[in-house]
């Protein structure tokens, strides 16, 4: 299990999305179908999102395509 923690700046660059999205999806209700990882505080002022919540939650979006679902 990784540890690794990404900043919302790499999070929005893996999915080449604005900041303010990831942060959209995480927490608006409008977005609560996609399940997306929720930003964990690491520091002062700082956020970011577990390297693996987001490879699950990839590896679920593509599961989900593959399925027709």
């Amino acid at each position: 299990m990784s540890k690794k923690i990404l900043r919302m700046k790499k999070v929005a660059e893996r999915y080449g999305v604005s900041i303010s999205t990831p942060w959209r999806w995480a927490n608006e209700k409008r977005f609560e179908y996609l399940n997306f990882p929720k930003p964990v505080p690491y520091g002062p002022n700082t956020s970011g999102i577990a390297e693996d919540a987001l490879d699950a939650y990839d590896a679920e979006r593509v599961a989900m395509r593959d399925t027709g679902a």
